[in-house]
């Protein structure tokens, strides 16, 4: 559950996830760049006291970001044998050459190397997650507001 989220326990026993929760998150397993659940989400969240996981995903929601889906056989650049299938990030600011991926699976180098990971080293450009929901979390875990990107002249 993402930090600043509430769950009531009684006499030390975890009570069941919401199923509103649940539903959200399988929604992003079909279509993590979904924007109007990332948004719901969020909102569902903020309700439940959860203000800054929600602005993490409003934030991933405006910005059009969502984790890669890697299996083997997707048509990277650059690949190794050894990489699990799963949900990626990749980091904006570390690669000499693109490696095939979306732009949508990148986040700011700042934000990127404070995500958790599943490697036994140290990586350098992408992390693993096994599903939508662990790598949406992970985001949600180490988020610290994103600075306003500058107005144009003429913008709002």
């Amino acid at each position: 559950m993402p930090r600043g989220s509430r769950r009531a326990k009684a006499a030390g026993t975890p009570t069941a996830e919401p199923r509103e929760l649940t539903a959200f998150y399988l929604a992003l397993e079909a279509n993590p760049g979904d924007t109007v659940t990332l948004r719901a989400l969020a909102d569902w969240l903020e309700e439940r006291g959860a203000a800054t996981p929600a602005a993490c995903l409003r934030w991933l929601a405006a910005e059009g970001k969502a984790p890669y889906r890697y299996s083997r056989g997707n048509e990277l650049i650059h690949y190794h044998e050894s990489w699990q299938e799963g949900w990626w990030w990749w980091t904006s600011s570390r690669e000499k050459s693109p490696w095939g991926y979306p732009k949508t699976c990148t986040l700011p180098h700042k934000l990127w190397r404070k995500l958790r990971h599943t490697f036994d080293y140290s990586p350098c450009v992408f992390k693993e997650y096994p599903t939508v929901r662990a790598a949406i979390e992970a985001v949600l875990e180490v988020w610290v507001p994103m600075p306003a990107k500058p107005r144009r002249k003429g913008e709002g």
